[in-house]
């Protein structure tokens, strides 16, 4: 035996294992990116139900209405968000809640405000410096 055809019987044998091992690693390395995407747009979906709702809360807060509310709070989330506002008393609370599909899988993200509701405990008296 030569050294010339041991070189080639071992480069004859090993030229598939390049392929086989890109073919192996690929779906791991997609999967993973996959992943952090899914984690980037639950993130970045999180932070517009948060300010969506945030909103709702301070027109509540303001204007002492509901409808006022989610329709801020509506605005802000998209048309895709659920919204709910409850006055309560002295106290309103906004929920934002919207479906996001990460990897296949359907994710909901949902958020909530509460705010003091102004002028709620000194209903019919003028506010100070009237």
């Amino acid at each position: 035996m030569t050294a010339g055809d041991s070189r080639g019987e071992t480069a004859g044998g090993e030229a598939g294992t390049v392929t086989a091992e890109f073919a192996v690693g690929l779906p791991a390395v997609v999967a993973t990116v996959l992943l952090v995407l899914g984690v980037l747009l639950a993130g970045t979906t999180y932070i517009e139900c948060q300010e969506a709702a945030r909103a709702g809360a301070r027109e509540a807060m303001l204007h002492s209405s509901a409808e006022e509310a989610r329709q801020a709070a509506q605005v802000v989330a998209g048309e895709r968000a659920a919204v709910s506002v409850s006055i309560d008393g002295s106290w309103a609370t906004v929920k934002v809640e919207k479906s996001i599909l990460v990897s296949g899988l359907p994710i909901r993200v949902s958020a909530r405000m509460r705010a003091p509701v102004e002028g709620a405990s000194v209903q019919g008296r003028p506010a100070k410096g009237t």
